[in-house]
């Protein structure tokens, strides 16, 4: 009983103060522009960038009709180390799947891992400032590459290629086609500080940046970041760029069907099937509320989006949910899928690629929002104005 009065209470102060928070207004701050994929985007300067990751195309490489890579491990990291500690990654690696060193080349039962690969060849002498490994085991192939520009950091990519009866030849093929793309993938690579603008056509990534001359090298794949606000840890926000996905359904036609959080936007949000309640929640749908929702074009491209409010986990407190959305065209580099983020009271962040849809249900904040309705609305509109594609000098 007492935690239904606290409820009705809160609903109150959602509806009527925006969560009874009477804060100072949030001071406009200085603004700087981040690079990530091929856009722009401008943050307070008094914010940090707490997360930076990037997935890579190899996952829509078909050959045969074989599915060539696992997405849960097409991902390219950037590590901070000198050539020495390249090199020292390199041979840890093939210490690994040395036969001699306990790899079998078949999978335990239960595992999920990549100890059980053996080495089948090296693809570049070890001394050279790239390396691309070819493992095999009785499932398929583990494809393991590195690369070492100058700078500060240097990059790796694991993908797996599953190996089906009867299509051994087509999976040795991909695996020869996914090795000549990392081949090229590896040479685009350079280091870039992550603050730096290129002028040149390509992506940009964590510590680094893809030179593609204009001529995407993948034609699947997504960026993403999260920001953290210095002074209000619990506010954050979450850009992720993708080319992996299209929003058949929008924003508001998602959130529309409260029981909706799924993992591909693509999927029929009225058959789609879930245990997680969505945006509205059915018990008490008055206490979610809306600051406006609708179309909202920026820089040319044209999406929605959702300003929401709603009581945190420690009743009376609020916390916020403002998202704006593009629907995208799957593979296509130029349009991609962009969603970006506010939410606020320490709601704790997941990658967007991997849980797309979670972004469309409201599960609850740890915690209340330290900056009222007004200051995140105030943050939102000076943010999200400034998603832009980045500007290339002809020529480069």
């Amino acid at each position: 009983m007492l935690k239904l009065l606290l409820l009705l209470l809160s609903g109150l102060c959602v509806v009527f103060l925006h969560g009874c928070r009477h804060a100072a207004p949030l001071k406009a701050e200085e603004m700087e522009t981040h690079c990530l994929g091929r856009y722009l985007v401008d943050v307070p300067k008094d914010s940090r960038l707490a997360i930076y990751g990037h997935t890579v195309g190899v996952g829509e490489l078909y050959v045969g009709g074989i599915y060539s890579v696992k997405g849960s491990r097409d991902r390219l990291y950037s590590v901070k180390g000198s050539r020495e500690d390249f090199h020292a990654a390199i041979r840890e690696i093939l210490a690994k799947r040395n036969p001699e060193n306990g790899a079998t080349g078949k999978a335990p039962s239960g595992d999920d891992g990549l100890a059980h690969y053996r080495l089948i060849k090296t693809v570049f002498p070890l001394t050279d400032t790239k390396q691309i490994i070819v493992s095999g085991a009785k499932k398929g192939y583990l494809i393991e590459a590195f690369v070492k520009p100058d700078g500060d950091y240097f990059f790796h990519l694991q993908t797996e290629v599953d190996m089906w009866p009867g299509k051994e030849g087509d999976a040795q093929k991909t695996v020869d086609e996914s090795v000549a793309w990392l081949d090229k993938l590896l040479s685009a690579i350079r280091f870039r500080q992550n603050k730096e603008i290129p002028s040149e056509a390509g992506v940009c990534i964590d510590n680094g940046f893809i030179a593609d001359h204009g001529e995407p090298l993948m034609a699947m794949g997504g960026v993403e970041a999260v920001f953290v606000l210095n002074k209000h840890p619990d506010v954050k926000m979450q850009l992720g760029i993708l080319t992996s996905y299209s929003g058949k359904y929008s924003l508001l036609e998602r959130q529309s069907h409260a029981q909706v959080v799924e993992s591909f936007p693509e999927r029929d949000p009225k058959t789609a099937k879930t245990e997680t309640t969505g945006i509205i929640e059915p018990k008490w749908p008055w206490v979610i509320q809306r600051v406006r929702a609708g179309a909202l074009t920026i820089n040319g491209m044209p999406g929605e989006e959702s300003l929401v409010y709603f009581p945190s986990d420690d009743i009376p407190g609020i916390a916020h949910k403002f998202s704006w959305a593009t629907p995208g065209e799957k593979m296509d580099p130029y349009k991609p899928f962009i969603r970006f983020d506010i939410v606020s009271g320490q709601d704790p962040y997941i990658l967007i690629t991997d849980r797309m849809l979670r972004d469309d249900g409201i599960s609850g904040a740890l915690g209340p929002s330290s900056l009222d309705t007004r200051q995140i609305q105030d943050l939102y509109e000076r943010t999200v104005k400034t998603i832009r594609p980045r500007p290339v000098e002809t020529g480069k």
